[in-house]
């Protein structure tokens, strides 16, 4: 999946249009939006890993099962339109405590 300027709004592709990038045709003054925004979709897919990896209640793992399908989508959608050299250099730590987080 990509986004072009096409499924952006006429204002928001008018605005972004002049703006320089160093990510490919992402505007530098969304970078760290979209890191943020990266980062944040990892930490949350890790969570409800580390919540399917010790529940044993129906419930709460139906609860888990759903929310991970939204954050893989969101986590997917972020990773298609932003480079990988580009991503936070702490991942590694999210990754760990997104996953502790879902365990405990």
């Amino acid at each position: 999946m990509s986004i072009s300027s096409d499924s952006l709004s006429t204002s928001h592709a008018s605005e972004l249009a002049g703006a320089p990038s160093l990510a490919g045709g992402i505007p530098d003054t969304l970078i760290g939006d979209l890191r943020s925004d990266h980062a944040g979709e990892t930490g949350a897919v890790r969570i409800y890993q580390g919540i399917l990896a010790v529940s044993r209640d129906p419930d709460v793992r139906a609860f888990a099962e759903r929310h991970i399908a939204t954050e893989r989508e969101h986590l997917a959608l972020v990773s298609a339109i932003f480079p990988n050299r580009l991503h936070s250099r702490l991942l590694p730590i999210w990754n760990v405590a997104g996953f502790l987080t879902g365990w405990l």
